[in-house]
Order: structure tokens, then sequence, then C-alpha cells
């Protein structure tokens, strides 16, 4: 299990963790309900969402989170509207209401 340190005095981010981090941003929750349920603090997680590359779905811009409910009507694939607006296809997913294949 590998380990990455965010701060001096902070403990230890697991490989678990990050994955549950992603999980649960992909899935729409925002930071704030992320550090909750993962016990650390705020700042804490935006810095590790940051570092990941990981952004919360209420902090894409509307007009993208639009686009994307748009191309999905279109018909567009999940992992073709996730590469059209740089965004993880869990986002897509998880706007759409698809269970991602």
């Amino acid at each position: 299990m590998a380990e990455t340190k965010t701060s001096i005095l902070g403990r230890l981010w697991t490989d678990e963790e990050r994955d549950e981090l992603r999980r649960l941003l992909a899935t729409g929750s925002s930071m704030r309900q992320a550090a909750e349920a993962l016990q650390r603090p705020l700042t804490t997680v935006q810095t590790m969402a940051s570092r990941a590359g990981l952004v919360a779905w209420d902090r894409i811009p509307k007009a993208t989170r639009e686009g994307v409910l748009h191309y999905a009507d279109q018909g567009w694939s999940s992992s073709r509207i996730a590469q059209r607006f740089k965004v993880p296809r869990e986002f897509v997913d998880h706007a759409t209401g698809r269970t991602g294949a």
C-alpha cells in the first residue's frame, strides 16, 4: 500500500483514500462532503484533489456541465464527451445518469 505525504504534520494518504476521494468527487460529492466522508480537514482534501487533478462536479463551469448534457442528449458516448470537455468519464456518467460502460 503506497502512501503519499500531503504536509509535514499531516497524516499520510493511502491509495485507498485517494481512490475513495476520486470516487466521491466523480459521483457528485462536494469537497466538504468528501472531507467529512474521509474524516480529513477540508483544506487537506482540497490540496490532495488539486495534486491529483481532481475537481468536484459543482466546480466545473456551468457551460461545461450544460455541454455535457447536450452532447449526451445527442447520443455521444460518455468517453467521447469526457474527452471533448476534458472531464473524467465518471463525471459524465454521474451527470447523465449512466452507469458507465
